[in-house]
């Protein structure tokens, strides 16, 4: 069994990206558990629009590969479109953070809103 944590963002139509993207999950993985969903303010200079941002929790016999292509195809389900970062418009970002304990995207992780989220879950898984 592996353990992933999912990081979820979007600041276009944010309730119902995040929704969506949540029922894609739970529809994949039934066991799915999430934290609580928080507004956090745009970081940089290309984002201009608040973001939600929630992290998942998913227990599942699936490999990293399989989830991080099962990710990429709700992205593209909600209709992300890669050109679209530049223009600041995040539809969803839905990324793996952690595998089996494994921090993959370390630079997410210096984001101050992922260790709340990151509690928050913890309480809740």
């Amino acid at each position: 069994m592996n353990t992933f944590i999912i990081s979820m963002g979007s600041n276009e139509n944010r309730a119902e990206n995040m929704s969506r993207c949540r029922y894609l999950l739970s529809k994949d993985y039934p066991e799915v558990v999430f934290s609580e969903m928080i507004n956090t303010e745009p970081y940089g200079e290309t984002y201009h629009s608040d973001f939600y941002n929630q992290l998942a929790l998913i227990n599942s016999e699936d490999s990293e590969l399989i989830v991080a292509e099962k990710l990429k195809r709700i992205e593209s389900e909600i209709g992300r479109r890669s050109e679209e970062k530049s223009q600041g418009i995040i539809k969803i970002d839905v990324d793996l953070l952690v595998v089996n304990g494994k921090i993959i995207k370390s630079e997410d992780f210096e984001r101050p809103y992922i260790s709340s989220l990151f509690d928050n879950l913890n309480k809740k898984g």
